[in-house]
C-alpha cells in the first residue's frame, strides 16, 4: 500500500554513489532522509498516505535507533569501554549496591538521551551560568501548522497533520533564522552564549526553548528596558 510499485526498502547492500568516504553502503538514517524529501518529478506515494505516512516515519525511526544501539552493543571496544566506567557510574551516585553491578552496555554522551548525554549537557549549562552569569532572555518558539510556508506545500486534500516531515522542515528553517538574528546579527544585543532545547508537544508539533546570554553592557537592567 505504501510502496505500490514494489520499491525496495532499506537493506545493507545499497551502494553509496558518492566517493571519498569509507562507508560503502547507504545507512538506514540516510535512506530515511532520502525518502522523506519531496520530488516533484516523481509521484510521491508515501507523502499521500495521510496518517499512515506518520506511522511509517515512526517505524523507520525506531529501526534507525535500534540499529544504532545494536552497533554500540557489539562495538564496545571501539567506544573505549572499560569495566571500571560502569562501576564508577553506578556506585558514585549511589544508584545501586556494588555487589549487584553486572556488565552493562556503554552508551557514550554522543547518543542523544543517554545518561551520559544528559549529564554532559547539564554540566555545560551550569558551566555557562557560572562563567557568563544569569541568562538574559528565555525565548520559546512553537510551530504553527497554519504558517503560509506549510500550507502552500501541502498536496491536494492534505492537512498539516498528514505531513510531519513538512512541519519539522519548515520549523527548523524558521528556528535557524530566528536564532541567527539573535546570536549572529545581535538584534537584541551582543550575544555571549546560548542554550537551546528542542521538544515535541503531545500534539506532535515541535517547539524550542532558547536561553540567551547577553554581554553585561547590553543586558537590560530594569523592567522598563525590557
Amino acid at each position: 500500500m505504501l510502496l505500490p510499485h514494489g520499491t525496495d526498502g532499506w537493506h545493507i547492500d545499497i551502494p553509496r554513489q558518492s566517493q571519498g568516504t569509507r562507508q560503502r553502503a547507504v545507512t538506514a538514517h540516510e535512506h530515511l532522509a532520502y525518502r522523506l524529501v519531496t520530488r516533484f518529478e516523481n509521484f510521491n506515494a508515501l507523502h499521500r498516505c495521510g496518517r499512515l505516512f506518520g506511522q511509517w516515519v515512526v517505524d523507520c525511526y525506531i529501526r534507525v535507533e535500534h540499529l544504532t544501539l545494536t552497533w554500540m552493543r557489539f562495538n564496545q571496544a571501539k567506544l573505549r569501554y572499560s569495566e571500571w566506567s560502569r562501576l564508577v557510574d553506578a556506585v558514585v551516585p549511589g544508584e545501586e549496591p556494588a555487589e549487584r553491578i553486572g556488565r552493562g552496555v556503554y552508551l557514550p554522551d554522543s547518543f542523544i538521551g543517554s545518561p551520559r548525554y544528559m549529564r554532559a549537557k547539564f554540566a555545560e549549562a551550569m558551566t555557562m551560568c557560572k562563567e557568563l552569569g544569569a541568562p538574559t532572555f528565555f525565548i520559546t518558539m512553537m510551530c504553527r501548522p497554519t504558517w503560509d510556508e506549510i500550507k502552500v506545500e501541502l498536496l491536494a486534500g492534505q492537512d498539516s497533520k498528514d505531513r510531519p516531515d513538512l512541519l519539522g522542515r519548515v520549523f527548523e528553517l524558521k528556528n535557524r533564522e530566528m536564532h541567527s538574528l539573535v546570536t549572529a546579527e545581535d538584534v537584541m544585543g551582543r550575544c555571549n552564549g546560548f542554550l537551546l532545547v528542542r521538544e515535541l508537544q503531545k500534539r506532535g508539533l515541535p517547539h524550542v526553548h532558547d536561553i540567551i546570554f547577553l554581554r553585561k553592557d547590553d543586558a537590560p537592567r530594569s523592567a522598563q528596558e525590557y
